[in-house]
This record gives structure tokens, C-alpha cells and sequence, in this order.
């Protein structure tokens, strides 16, 4: 509905802000099968784009599908806009699982901690949203 909605106002926003707004809607409102639904046409049209290809991996975290997810997320994380996003989704990822891997969580945090000062505006934003979906308001 959030697509039509931006159609029918005529906003100047393209196909993929658009796209990527109503994916946040979803993953907002706990719609997790809707966001992988959205991605597969969207990649589908614009190709293997990195932010899209994490927010398929994010999705089925957020599916519970922990293992598929780590696995797509793995392969972006020398992105520059992914620098943060990438590192905070796969700790929640290792929270998620049965057993936690604490090694890996404390070796991804080191990489967030050294990778503060070389992010990008959009790393930060990503990062943030990924906060914002996982409930770590406090970071």
C-alpha cells in the first residue's frame, strides 16, 4: 500500500527508495515473508545491488531463517555502505541462534568499533535502522 500511496501523491522518488521504504514498513510491522517477496522482484530488476541483497539476508534473520541469512550476509561485508549494518545484523543473528557464538559476537564487534571512523552517512543510516528493527535503542 505504501508503493500505491507514493504513486498516487507523485512524489519524485524512484522505484528502489520507494521499494526500500515499504521493505522497512514491513520488517517494521513483523511482516518478514512480505520483504523477501518485495526483494526478489526488486532484484529482479535492479540487479545484484548490495543494499538489496543485504536487506534479503536481513529479512531472513528476521525469519528466523538464521542460517541462510548469515551465509547471504557474510559475502557483503567489505561493502562501504554495509560497514556497520552487516556486523550488527549478524550479532543478532548469533543472539538468535540456540548457541551462541560469543567469539564470533565479540570478533564482529571489534570490527564495528574499527570501522566507526571510516563509515560513510549511509553506513550510519543503515546501521541505525538496523538498531531501530532489532529493538537496540540504547546503542
Amino acid at each position: 500500500w505504501l508503493k500505491l500511496y507514493f504513486k498516487s501523491c507523485k512524489c519524485k522518488m524512484n522505484d528502489q527508495e520507494v521499494t526500500l521504504s515499504s521493505i522497512l514498513y514491513y520488517a517494521h510491522e513483523g511482516n518478514y515473508r512480505h520483504i523477501q517477496t518485495a526483494l526478489l522482484d526488486l532484484l529482479k530488476r535492479f540487479g545484484s545491488d548490495s543494499v538489496l541483497l543485504f536487506w534479503k539476508g536481513f529479512g531472513m534473520i528476521l525469519e528466523d531463517r538464521i542460517i541462510e541469512g548469515i551465509r547471504e550476509l557474510s559475502m557483503l561485508q567489505d561493502r562501504p555502505e554495509l560497514l556497520l549494518c552487516v556486523p550488527l545484523a549478524l550479532i543478532h543473528a548469533h543472539k538468535k541462534c540456540n548457541t551462541v557464538d560469543r567469539e564470533a559476537i565479540q570478533q564482529l564487534e571489534g570490527q564495528i568499533r574499527n570501522s566507526r571512523s571510516s563509515c560513510t552517512d549511509k553506513a550510519f543510516y543503515y546501521g541505525s535502522i538496523v538498531l531501530w528493527l532489532t529493538n537496540r535503542h540504547d546503542k
